[in-house]
């Protein structure tokens, strides 16, 4: 996976790209809370859709090869051309990001919650069996 911009680099978003890395995060202990919160920020099922992928976790501390539940674009969603800068994104787009976060999320009701709960609990009962 490669790491691009989208909307003017306002987003970041991966992309398949074979010999490719993308640094990220890798949480563990989420909740299911917080991860039906996560699929509604990200617009599960829309924008976005999840997916089982090895990851690499490099380091002294890290696992090497993990499976962690990955967000990737939807065919609808079109990257710009180009590499995605963390320090740009910081520099220009952090706080409307952010704001645009606090919004999207107040919008988040219990219904919403519910939901994407629901469909957590699926996906996990299959990764399981």
């Amino acid at each position: 996976h490669r790491v691009v911009p989208m909307e003017g680099g306002r987003y970041p978003i991966l992309v398949v790209e074979t010999g490719s890395s993308a640094d990220g995060l890798l949480m563990r202990g989420v909740d299911l809370t917080a991860a039906a919160r996560a699929s509604f920020f990200e617009g599960e099922g829309y924008d976005y859709g999840v997916e089982r992928r090895v990851v690499n976790v490099p380091g002294p501390d890290g696992d090497g090869a993990v499976e962690a539940w990955v967000f990737l674009p939807s065919a609808r969603l079109r990257p710009d051309p180009g590499h995605w800068s963390l320090e740009t994104w910081e520099r220009r787009h952090r706080s409307g990001f952010l704001a645009e976060t606090r919004r999207a999320m107040r919008r988040c009701r219990a219904p919403d919650i519910a939901r994407h709960r629901q469909e957590w609990l699926k996906r996990l009962a299959g990764n399981l069996s």
